[in-house]
């Protein structure tokens, strides 16, 4: 049915022209970016990757120029993904925990540090960012390529749960707990981002084991550079003497030598 002027009289009077509050672009608009939608999990990332990959379509189709880096983001990672056992970033040497079971060193452990935004209750409206602290194990390596050296480094891994699964001694040392892990699906970390850490099961609680940051043959220290300072001497201050006698407490033996005529390097040259 289409609503004339003479029908809505009132609305007309109150809201003005209809083109100024018509619903149907901006439900036209929605339906759109719900097509979009591919994870009903999350919803929000499929919307904004979907509409990416449109826009970039677009601006191409109209012949503007974009960054290759932008338009092989928007086209999304090839498919096939390569798989490491080990894998060597930030001068750290990593492996997987399939590996590292049937090693003497342990290279599997890992922790990011992330800004995470919270909320105190169910009726805050205000966000906080705060950075919390992830560990984990190590379980499988991935490389996304995006074409050419375009190349992405993720590492998958299983997440001690921060809230019940971390606690911290009255010695300042770190210790988790693997038995309770985080229930999502979301487990996967850049590379460029992780840390390399080392657990110590406690000999007392065997659930828990200790963080360490450094390997045992590695010690932090701070090194300070320190100059020593040389103060200048003359020699003309130098006490001339011949003969000299470093002990009292004994008779002394005084030999008399010929004194030998010694030529200056200046001389020499000369």
């Amino acid at each position: 049915m289409v609503h004339l002027i003479v029908h809505l009289a009132y609305e007309a009077a109150i809201g003005g022209p209809i083109h100024f509050r018509w619903m149907f672009l901006i439900k036209r608009n929605s339906g759109d970016l719900k097509d979009y939608v591919r994870n009903r999990s999350k919803p929000e990332c499929s919307i904004a990757r979907g509409w990416f990959q449109d826009h970039v379509e677009q601006e191409i189709n109209d012949g503007v120029e974009l960054h290759e880096d932008l338009v092989a983001l928007a086209k999304g990672p090839n498919q096939w993904v390569l798989r490491y056992k080990s894998f060597v970033i930030n001068e750290k040497h990593f492996r997987i925990k399939e590996v590292d079971i049937c090693k003497k060193n342990q290279n599997s452990g890992m922790f990011v540090l992330a800004a995470i935004s919270s909320y105190a209750s169910c009726c805050d409206r205000n966000p906080r960012v705060e950075d919390v602290r992830f560990y984990g194990v190590l379980t499988n390596i991935l490389e996304l390529n995006y074409g050419g050296d375009r190349r992405i480094v993720v590492f998958d891994g299983e997440w001690v749960d921060t809230s019940l699964s971390i606690r911290i001694d009255e010695f300042g040392f770190t210790s988790v707990n693997f038995g309770k892990q985080i229930a999502t699906n979301d487990t996967f970390a850049l590379a460029l981002y992780a840390a390399q850490v080392y657990y110590i099961q406690d000999p007392i609680d065997i659930d828990w084991y200790v963080v360490k940051s450094q390997p045992h043959v590695l010690f932090d220290s701070n090194f300070v550079n320190q100059l020593s300072v040389c103060h200048e001497q003359t020699l003309d201050e130098l006490v001339d003497t011949d003969d000299i006698d470093p002990r009292t407490d004994i008779e002394g033996t005084t030999v008399d030598l010929p004194l030998t005529p010694q030529i200056s390097h200046h001389q020499s040259d000369a």
